[in-house]
């Protein structure tokens, strides 16, 4: 009897032993596990603070011609990019944290223009004479017109060749006021016109 029980409290104290044995080895793989994890969590912590740094040194902005413009879907909640930029800005919302600014047109060329003649003078030589004279402004009109207007007769046009500074209009009636002015051509462009001059010729 006495037997049965030392080695029934015998068994159970090496079942116990066992139990506290098996528990020891799980406690350490558990304690492992959480220093592993920790570890983990420290690396990724340390990884993303070297992605942040390294993304504030660079542009994530769009460039002209990137296929992320217009290829992304707009939603309601979204206005607006991380620099304020409505979206979207053209036919359709950018990919990306900011939307691609076309900015303003760009500005049209200025048009062509071409330099009026100056200084008109207009001087009567006798009774039939007047006597033009002007300064060239322009160094590639392809010519001069010079328009010419009295109180009864109206408006008169004379076509005149590029690098002229002078005209001497002839035939005219005696003792009429005659007004002039000038303008540089080129193509299909004209100048604005120049001063106007004007001049009576002599009575006789």
């Amino acid at each position: 009897m006495r037997w049965h029980v030392a080695e029934h409290v015998a068994s159970e104290g090496r079942f116990h032993s066992n139990k506290n044995w098996g528990h020891g080895i799980h406690g350490q793989a558990n304690n492992n596990r959480g220093d592993m994890a920790m570890v983990i969590t420290i690396i990724t912590v340390v990884l993303f603070l070297v992605w942040m740094i390294q993304a504030t040194a660079q542009d994530f902005h769009l460039q002209s011609g990137s296929p992320a413009i217009d290829a992304g879907i707009c939603l309601s909640e979204v206005l607006e990019d991380f620099d304020g930029v409505s979206r979207p800005q053209a036919i359709g919302c950018d990919i990306g944290a900011y939307e691609f600014d076309f900015g303003s047109p760009p500005p049209l060329p200025p048009p062509p223009s071409l330099n009026p003649p100056g200084n008109l003078m207009a001087n009567a030589l006798g009774a039939e004479a007047i006597e033009l004279t002007w300064s060239d402004n322009s160094a590639d009109e392809m010519g001069f017109i010079l328009e010419r207007s009295t109180k009864d007769a109206g408006l008169y046009t004379i076509a005149l060749g590029p690098d002229r500074t002078g005209h001497l209009d002839t035939e005219l009636t005696k003792n009429t006021r005659y007004c002039y002015r000038a303008a540089a051509i080129r193509d299909a462009l004209t100048s604005v016109y120049s001063n106007e001059a004007c001049e009576r010729t002599k009575a006789r």
